[in-house]
């Protein structure tokens, strides 16, 4: 178990919460590993406790599963809808290893809920879209509020692809992003790649100032 900073949005590192305690031993485990480590033996390695105490916590191994993605699915959601430079802004970017991290989590998360369903395991799935729909709606305002006016469908998928897209490519960089760097990509992106209008005052004229 290493040593995790408590500022870390996707790693509680406190609680005695049973799926708290799990949900922190996948995200750390799922820095170097792939959906085999959101099991009960390796996360039972990692919590230094039996395999039954784990059974005993959770039940099923379809309980536990479907409890982890949803600790961390709304970990993510709730790191994805904080101001991030000081503003309201649709789209946020990692700026630390530790939320380079945790999105490298929240994918593998994504995979493995898609993959459970699949195999007829819906729950995994369910529980990521509703954190995804919750998202959804906050991305939504946040543009309602830059354009004076609701987005269109267009408009709001292509703003919550960016925001995968951009998220995934600092992701695979293991870097942290300075912020300088992180406001000029989302300027670039929302008045260019959105064609959005600048209005004064808005999140993307506040994204030009220091």
């Amino acid at each position: 178990m290493g040593l995790i900073p408590h500022s870390d949005p996707f790693f509680d590192g406190l609680s005695s919460h049973p799926v708290e305690m799990a949900a922190d031993a996948v995200v750390d485990l799922l820095e170097t590993g792939g959906p085999e480590q959101v099991a009960m033996a390796p996360v039972a390695r990692w919590l230094k406790v039996t395999p039954s105490a784990l059974h005993h916590w959770h039940g099923s191994r379809a309980d536990f599963v479907t409890a982890v993605v949803g600790r961390i699915a709304w970990r993510w959601a709730a790191w994805a809808t904080r101001p991030q430079w000081g503003q309201v802004i649709p789209i946020r970017l990692p700026e630390s290893r530790a939320e380079i991290r945790g999105l490298r989590a929240w994918e593998v998360i994504r995979t493995l809920a898609a993959g459970e369903e699949r195999a007829g395991r819906p729950a995994p799935a369910q529980v990521v879209a509703a954190a995804r729909a919750d998202h959804r709606s906050y991305v939504f305002s946040c543009l309602r509020t830059a354009l004076r006016r609701d987005p269109t469908d267009h408009e709001l998928e292509t703003a919550l692809a960016l925001g995968d897209g951009l998220c995934a490519r600092i992701v695979s960089t293991h870097e942290p992003l300075p912020a300088r760097e992180g406001r000029e990509i989302l300027r670039t992106h929302f008045g260019t790649t959105l064609g959005l209008e600048l209005q004064e005052g808005d999140f993307l004229d506040s994204l030009t100032s220091e």
